[in-house]
């Protein structure tokens, strides 16, 4: 179910890696700081959880420091011990704290990692119950859903997530390759347009305009897309995948397409 190199990467790899993380920790300076965790990766591969703490003497302290342990298992593949500190936090956690839904988020994760479908979808869909304003179960379902090529479901799950984060870039990116792959360019380009709004120097979405531009027949401005994605992120390998093959398969360059691969 690993939709890669599949004619041109699309951009998209689905799967888990602690490379692919971004966690990073305000200050816990007292009772009412406020420390943040923010992980890119996730559900096969491209979730982002925000998750919001408030440091707080008692349970709610060791609720804090059973879910900041249960984060490390989770980076570290240890699936069961994080859903086991996840637990913890949740029977530490006073009630009504905001903290439930982010955590349950969190536990959909690790039932995907290990094998739980639909533990997964059960964590997902009490997550967004909780907090309807919280855009990760919403992308996670989303993600769910395409790669059980429920499309119908996974567009309404994807616009749901955007419609909640305007810096939702992937739920974004996830609609627009959905409308590629159903020939929809014209709302695919609408998609990345408004995501580029947001995050105008995205590589991402840069290489996802590229391929919309390739799949119309521009070659010249997937071109120009994909070289403005490698500008602003010069390491970043679809842009460069896709550049590479677009140099070799559609210009007849392939001494040039090398300097790509």
């Amino acid at each position: 179910k690993n939709p890669l190199f599949k004619g041109f990467f699309d951009g998209y790899v689905f799967h888990f890696r602690t490379k692919h993380m971004k966690l990073s920790f305000l200050s816990l300076l007292s009772c009412r700081a406020r420390s943040v965790f923010s992980l890119a990766g996730g559900v096969a591969g491209g979730l982002m959880v925000i998750l919001v703490f408030s440091a707080c003497s008692g349970r709610n302290e060791r609720s804090r420091s059973a879910y900041t342990e249960a984060v490390k298992a989770l980076i570290n593949d240890d699936t069961a011990k994080s859903l086991e500190l996840f637990e913890k936090s949740l029977d530490l956690a006073p009630s009504g704290n905001g903290r439930a839904a982010r955590i349950y988020n969190f536990m959909g994760v690790a039932r995907w990692k290990s094998g739980d479908r639909v533990g997964a979808r059960e964590a997902f869909e009490q997550s967004r119950g909780l907090n309807p304003m919280f855009s990760a179960p919403f992308y996670n379902l989303g993600l769910m859903d395409y790669l059980a090529d429920n499309m119908e479901d996974a567009v309404s799950m994807f616009s749901r997530a955007a419609m909640n984060d305007a810096h939702d870039l992937r739920s974004r990116d996830m609609l627009a390759r959905i409308y590629r792959k159903d020939g929809r360019l014209d709302e695919a380009e609408r998609v990345l347009q408004e995501a580029l709004k947001a995050e105008p120097g995205s590589a991402m979405i840069l290489t996802s305009m590229g391929l919309v531009a390739l799949q119309k027949g521009d070659i010249d401005e997937a071109v120009e897309l994909m070289r403005r994605a490698l500008e602003k992120e010069p390491s970043y390998p679809p842009a460069a995948f896709n550049l590479g093959m677009i140099y070799m398969r559609r210009k007849d360059e392939p001494v040039l397409a090398l300097k790509y691969f």
